[in-house]
């Protein structure tokens, strides 16, 4: 979709085998209802105005008499659209995410230095069996499940408590990006953040059960 044009739609055509014991086709565009129908065959035009650049999945999901919906059907289409491009980085949600970043790396920095000055303690290197202690942490490699796999005697437990700290702040911000992403259709970025959150949180957290809600809303409609 180039600069300056604003009318340009994805054109469908959908038709029922025959034998196919449904009432209704609904089809979903990105996840948003984009239209229904009771024929065996019809055609659907959806504007692609407010469709952000990237894959997009098309979702064709037959409803039985009995209401139930069977396993959709799925196509993914490329859409590339300057439009969308163009307007995206000047939004509010966009500029929070983007402002957030630095804070982000500052504070896996701090769970990082916390985690490590644990690491280096003799008490924890022999609590856990460790042959020496180990070289500094990679940024990307902390985890909640991570941090929980330690014993922590004497003040290592202060550390790894802080590094905990850090992570889940970290995850409170990223689920907030997450939704931020959510709200201007940046559906894989936003599914990013809340998977990161779900780690750093861990899953039984109130956060990493939001970022879970939020990872299946996601998902295809059954």
């Amino acid at each position: 979709i180039p600069q300056g044009s604003s009318d340009v739609s994805l054109n469908l055509k959908i038709s029922r085998l025959q034998g196919v014991d449904s009432q209704e086709t609904r089809v979903f565009i990105g996840g948003v209802i984009a239209g229904d129908s009771d024929k065996p065959a019809f055609d659907l035009s959806f504007p692609l105005k407010d469709v952000p650049t990237g894959p997009t999945e098309i979702d064709i999901v037959a409803i039985g008499k009995d209401g139930q919906r069977y396993a959709p059907e799925r196509v993914s289409v490329q859409v590339n659209n300057r439009v969308w491009d163009a307007y995206v980085i000047t939004t509010k949600e966009f500029l929070a995410v983007k402002e957030s970043l630095p804070q982000l790396a500052m504070l896996e920095q701090d769970a990082i230095t916390s985690f490590d000055r644990a690491r280096q303690d003799p008490t924890f290197v022999k609590a856990n069996r460790l042959k020496t202690p180990t070289a500094s942490t990679a940024p990307g490699t902390l985890s909640f499940d991570l941090l929980s796999r330690y014993k922590t005697p004497g003040r290592t437990g202060e550390a790894i408590a802080g590094a905990r700290s850090a992570l889940a702040e970290m995850a409170r911000m990223q689920l907030e990006n997450g939704r931020l992403y959510k709200k201007i259709k940046m559906l894989p970025a936003a599914k990013g953040f809340f998977q990161q959150a779900v780690k750093d949180a861990g899953e039984a957290s109130a956060t990493g059960v939001a970022a879970l809600a939020e990872i299946a809303a996601q998902e295809p409609p059954p």
